[in-house]
């Protein structure tokens, strides 16, 4: 396959890009969390017709209420929201997807708070390390019980090459047909040791959740079109910024504010085609009230996106060839340099033992 596609993410029946390219990642508690939810979202899926749709298991509303101090609960026995409070387990995810079908089903987890120092990080992460083994396995367990016809994809919550190997090896016993990993603010040389892992363990299929940034797509690129079948990722960054009056350059992903009475930078062209902006200037984008402003640039932006993540894939023959477009596509030198240290030593360490990749990148 040696695919990178963009989904969309936290889109609404008002919001939803108006595409034929690109996915969607919809999650447990937002669009499935009622019978009126699910119901909407089947229609959302229905009318978008999203070239992958992505069920997530809303792991990181639990991280959210957890970060505010406010409880949830890890009970299959009571409901996905009991008496106000969060309750997202593994049969109510798997009884979700066996109701709103999805191509990607991401197991049940329980997210990682971003802490500094190894010795913390390991703390955090054997802290978790039950459930989220639990959440994995038991994912697993109801998906085939069920029989369901879903790619499952177990998620990385981990901050070492040593905690992708504990995870892998605590799970041996079950089968998962992907791997999915939060970037959070992770480096583009950790993102690549990593990716170089799963890769080595014999994953094939990788979402990254929650980026749109220009080059973790060029990574995310280079990965799919030489190490995996498929990577696709995810973000709300294209609906962010539309709520924002912010357009995003279809050339280098650059936000140009276009809110009314602001003066446009005149080095910025109009010449994109996505079913937005063709035949239209960024007058016509000012001169409309911000709802459907708003909306249009959500088609915008997530096409703009989209768009560029198949560029990058398509100039990622090589590390050289990919350099070279975007050199020609941003003036961001130290970032650039930075990616081409990273391909250069993925190409001399990735047959070897992860260790002298780490040494040089972790």
């Amino acid at each position: 396959m040696d695919e990178l596609i963009y989904c969309h993410a936290a889109a609404t029946i008002t919001d939803q890009p108006v595409s034929n390219s690109g996915g969607c990642l919809f999650n447990l508690i937002d669009d499935c969390g009622s019978e009126s939810k699910k119901n909407k979202t089947k229609c959302r899926l229905k009318a978008g017709k999203p070239k992958i749709k992505i069920m997530d298991s809303s792991g990181f509303h639990r991280h959210g209420k957890n970060k505010k101090g406010e409880p949830t609960l890890f009970n299959e026995n009571k409901l996905l929201i009991h008496k106000g409070v969060l309750n997202p387990m593994p049969n109510h995810l798997v009884q979700a997807a066996r109701e709103v079908p999805s191509d990607i089903l991401i197991v049940t987890d329980n997210p990682l708070s971003p802490v500094d120092g190894k010795e913390n990080q390991d703390y955090e992460f054997f802290d978790k390390l039950i459930f989220n083994v639990y959440g994995a396995a038991r994912t697993a367990t109801l998906v085939k019980k069920y029989n369901l016809d879903v790619d499952l994809y177990l998620v990385f919550q981990g901050s070492s090459v040593n905690h992708i190997d504990i995870i892998s090896e605590t799970l041996e016993p079950y089968s998962f047909d992907g791997i999915a990993m939060p970037l959070r603010k992770q480096s583009i040389s950790k993102i690549a040791l990593f990716l170089i892992r799963f890769w080595q363990l014999g994953y094939k299929k990788v979402h990254l959740l929650g980026t749109d940034a220009l080059f973790n797509l060029a990574l995310a690129a280079y990965f799919a079109r030489h190490f995996f079948n498929l990577i696709t990722v995810d973000s709300r960054g294209y609906k962010f910024s539309a709520s924002h009056n912010q357009y995003r350059n279809p050339h280098n992903l650059k936000t140009v504010p276009i809110g009314e009475n602001v003066l446009i930078d005149p080095d910025v062209d109009m010449d994109c085609t996505c079913p937005a902006c063709n035949g239209r200037t960024f007058q016509y984008y000012q001169n409309q009230p911000y709802p459907s402003r708003r909306v249009l640039l959500c088609t915008h932006n997530f096409q703009a996106i989209e768009n560029m993540g198949q560029k990058l894939f398509q100039h990622s023959k090589t590390p050289c060839s990919l350099i070279d477009f975007l050199r020609r596509k941003t003036d961001r030198l130290k970032e650039i340099e930075e990616l081409c240290d990273v391909l250069s030593l993925v190409e001399v360490f990735k047959n070897k033992d992860i260790r002298y990749l780490e040494d040089h990148l972790g």
